[in-house]
């Protein structure tokens, strides 16, 4: 079978999502596939990839062919491209920057630093829930006050990033998301992290999305990730705190945005460092799954050994509904029964042409004349023709 690079990735992912060890899935595939399996370091590198909330299969982008020798003009070519910009790239082998790198300018390897980050409403006064209030009947006031302000809050595996009111706006455009409240938040990032890649974790939200907004990020070598429905906000910190402040009365809406700040660093590091790990898990559902990648987890199951419905049973359990039907796991257990050897699609004959030009009516005539029993179909297949242009050109034209 030709299993290519993202092939093999998609399997490691699979293996992942199964709760393997690096170990179990390495001995895995070594049963499956010999001397054709990947090499213990790289399932080490893609589990910790997907640990972190990788959702593509596909290679980074490379520039040109990489130079392999290690000079000393290499290793002032590195120093001088991490002086000028830390998150540079260099045409050399990958085996050679991380000599330069690891032996000769003693740079180690930083992992990204993933921010998320959202808006959400900040009320003066949030009524108590019925679990927090013993006498919840005989409460007086039992809504939220009128006063409010919007904030955008961040925050990271390590805790609370940053917390910006939009104080004298109620919406959030570009133009303030640009100019002033992602420049604090990457100023403080900076001060804590000043080696470290950056990845933003948002919404699809307008101001968000903006052609503005992304040219500012590019700028900053700021990464984006895209996720409206997995945020650590709206599954941690906005329930987490809003629960801490109900019941209390703020006399203003700055007030209220000081008790919010005050709330979100009080909760222990511990916290924020679960509260990421569930979300990097949550995220792997997520990964994109083309139709060749599938293909290539069928088969390691059929070469496993397991059934039809076995193999649909561990799809279902690892992927739910994104996971491939009944009749795609029969259909290729049936094709690598008979010897197939590439998951990719088979080759198709274009579009039908459509167009009555006179060559085609001259083509209609001639097949009726050979064969006055001619069929629409054998027509169709002999002409590559639609069945409306046949009948066009028999009930118009001839």
């Amino acid at each position: 079978m030709e299993l290519n690079r993202e092939n093999f990735r998609a399997i490691i992912y699979y293996n992942f999502q199964r709760q393997l060890s690096q170990h179990e899935c390495l001995a895995e595939l070594l049963s499956v596939f010999g001397n054709e399996a990947p090499h213990q370091s790289t399932i080490f590198r893609w589990y910790g990839e997907f640990k972190r909330g990788r959702v593509s299969l596909s290679d980074d982008p490379r520039v040109g062919a990489p130079k392999t020798a290690d000079t000393q003009e290499n290793v002032d070519a590195v120093h001088k491209l991490i002086i000028e910009d830390r998150h540079a790239s260099l045409k050399i082998s990958k085996t050679s920057i991380q000599k330069n790198l690891h032996e000769e300018l003693g740079v180690r390897k930083l992992e990204p630093v993933i921010v998320s980050g959202d808006e959400l409403w900040i009320y003066c006064y949030e009524p108590e829930n019925k679990r927090q209030s013993a006498v919840w009947p005989s409460k007086v006031i039992r809504s939220r006050s009128v006063s409010k302000t919007m904030v955008a809050t961040f925050a990271s595996k390590a805790g609370h990033t940053a917390t910006i009111p939009l104080n004298e706006q109620r919406t959030v455009t570009a133009d303030w998301y640009t100019t002033i409240c992602l420049p604090k938040v990457i100023t403080e990032l900076r001060k804590i992290n000043p080696e470290r890649r950056f990845i933003l974790h948002q919404d699809n939200a307008s101001s968000h999305t903006a052609q503005k907004t992304r040219q500012y990020l590019t700028e900053e070598n700021v990464e984006l990730l895209y996720s409206p429905d997995l945020s650590p906000n709206d599954s941690f910190t906005f329930p987490k705190i809003k629960n801490r402040l109900r019941g209390q009365r703020l006399q203003s809406p700055e007030e209220a945005v000081d008790a919010f700040k005050n709330a979100v660093l009080d909760l222990p590091a511990n916290e924020w460092n679960k509260c990421f790990e569930n979300w990097f898990e949550r995220m792997q559902i997520k990964m994109e799954l083309n139709r060749e990648h599938f293909r290539a987890i069928i088969y390691y199951n059929f070469q496993r050994q397991l059934s039809q419905q076995e193999c649909l049973d561990e799809l279902l359990t690892v992927f739910g509904n994104e996971a491939p039907h009944q009749s795609t796991i029969s259909r290729w257990y049936g094709e690598f029964k008979r010897g197939r050897v590439s998951l990719s699609d088979d080759p198709r004959v274009g579009a039908p042409k459509t167009a009555v030009t006179q060559e085609n009516v001259d083509a209609v005539r001639k097949l009726i004349i050979e064969d006055r029993h001619v069929t629409y179909c054998e027509i169709e297949a002999s002409l590559k023709i639609s069945k409306t242009s046949i009948q066009k050109n028999l009930d118009e034209e001839l």
